[in-house]
């Protein structure tokens, strides 16, 4: 009976992970949600979008447009096929167990929490941190 949700993207080079508090899980908020998500990335690193087969991404294909990249949706039952973003939720939940309530979490502490992740050192980037790689690669583009 939790109400609201985080959405969560996952960058799959670097692992940067953007978040979004959502009321609820109702599409229209969670595409206007990824919409602004994805806008705050540059362009080249906008490509493809998995989403799981949940009735809150069914206007994925408004995200698509909206952005220029190509969804996918993973099939049902399968959520290996979008592991770094399992195991991310998993990590989100260290901080906000299952019993949360995200309607009562301010943005603050969720911002904090993306922050911590992403400077977290990762053993897949070398014990860099995903903030790192991304901006390395994105200064590698200017």
């Amino acid at each position: 009976n939790r109400k609201g949700a985080i959405l969560t993207l996952v960058e799959r080079k670097s692992l940067l992970t953007l978040a979004a508090p959502l009321e609820t899980k109702q599409a229209a908020p969670t595409a206007e949600a990824m919409i602004r998500l994805l806008q705050s990335l540059p362009s080249h690193w906008r490509q493809t979008l998995t989403l799981d087969n949940g009735i809150e991404f069914r206007l994925h294909e408004q995200v698509s447009q909206a952005i220029g990249i190509q969804t996918y949706l993973a099939h049902l039952y399968a959520a290996y096929e979008r592991g770094r973003n399992e195991n991310t939720n998993g990590q989100i939940r260290q901080y906000l167990p299952k019993s949360t309530d995200f309607r009562n979490i301010p943005p603050e502490k969720l911002e904090e929490i993306i922050y911590e992740l992403n400077n977290r050192p990762r053993k897949k980037l070398g014990y860099r941190t995903p903030l790192e790689v991304f901006l390395q690669n994105v200064a590698l583009r200017v």
